[in-house]
């Protein structure tokens, strides 16, 4: 199934390259896969992304953040509150010990394990997707998450497999 690029999801776009956050291009009536939206969110930290996954998978930011709050509650994370999709709200914050469990939950799944070891996915209508959040301290290690927003300043999750093959996240 695809996404159909609606004009809210352009003007959302517009707004965020205003104030300066990441997106990926978008225009009118584009397609984009959950598979291809999810990789510019993840690997391109498309905020514009994170926001269209939540006005369909949710229908809107309402209804993902009552979403999000039981999940956090039924996954045990005292120490996260979520405000909005893009994390950009200064109310959306963690701890570190939620963000490696976060961590530990993204590499085990098999969708986000491979997207988050490649390169990128190269082109979707026209617009690139490739691993801008890739920080490798250590040629085995693989980024879960790098972010940035003011109050938290640069936050990296990183994964990687030891020796006799258990993963370590931190």
């Amino acid at each position: 199934e695809s996404v159909v690029v609606t004009d809210e999801d352009f003007a959302a776009y517009q707004s965020l390259v205003f104030a300066g956050a990441r997106t990926v291009p978008v225009t009118v009536g584009s397609r984009w896969t959950e598979r291809e939206m999810i990789a510019a969110s993840l690997l391109s930290a498309s905020n514009n992304h994170a926001d269209m996954l939540v006005r369909w998978a949710f229908g809107g930011q309402a209804e993902y953040l009552e979403a999000a709050e039981a999940w956090l509650v039924e996954q045990g994370f005292d120490g996260t509150a979520v405000a909005d999709a893009s994390g950009l709200k200064g109310e959306s914050v963690s701890t570190a010990d939620d963000l490696v469990r976060i961590g530990r939950l993204a590499a085990a799944d098999p969708l986000l394990a491979s997207l988050l070891g490649s390169d990128g996915i190269g082109a979707v209508n026209g617009a690139s997707i490739t691993n801008t959040t890739r920080y490798e301290p250590a040629g085995s290690a693989t980024t879960v998450s790098r972010s940035y927003t003011d109050a938290a300043a640069v936050t990296v999750v990183l994964s990687m497999t030891t020796a006799s093959g258990e993963t370590l996240t931190a």
